[in-house]
């Protein structure tokens, strides 16, 4: 999938990931596509629809936190907002962590966006984000600079 990148976003020079990630967080949706769910009508249904966390966001895919038990290879609906723009879009689940704050467990699912019409329709809007993201970093690290 060919994308232009705005200014300040760059594909990833390291040989694993394509593109860089951004700490994010996003408060989300998320549940099996083969509940049959309508975006529209995920708040409806608190049982399928779970709440979670995008705790990173690439244009290839996010990381997702939660306390929700989802199985490698499942194929997610994540409903999100970046700024104005809203999003329900397909992910594979390719990577599963845990980890326990607290004394709750957590899963951390790398997911990886699945390449369709709606992605691509999205993907001008989070890539614009990203760019709003990484100009933020960038007069961070020239403030913190100056103070040296």
């Amino acid at each position: 999938m060919n994308t232009l990148l705005p200014a300040g976003l760059r594909e990833s020079d390291t040989g694993k990931r394509r593109f860089r990630r951004f700490k994010v967080a996003v408060p989300a949706l998320a549940w099996p596509e083969s509940a049959g769910l309508q975006p529209e009508k995920a708040q409806e249904h608190p049982a399928i629809a779970k709440s979670v966390f995008i705790e990173n966001l690439s244009l290839t895919g996010l990381l997702i936190v939660s306390t929700t038990t989802f199985y490698q290879g499942t194929r997610l609906v994540v409903k999100f907002s970046l700024g104005d723009r809203h999003f329900a879009l397909q992910v594979d689940i390719r990577r599963i962590t845990e980890t326990e704050v607290a004394g709750e467990q957590y899963f951390g699912y790398g997911a990886q966006f699945v390449r369709c019409q709606t992605i691509a329709e999205a993907l001008p809007s989070i890539a614009a984000y990203l760019d709003m993201l990484s100009k933020a970093g960038a007069t961070a690290k020239q403030q913190k600079d100056k103070a040296r």
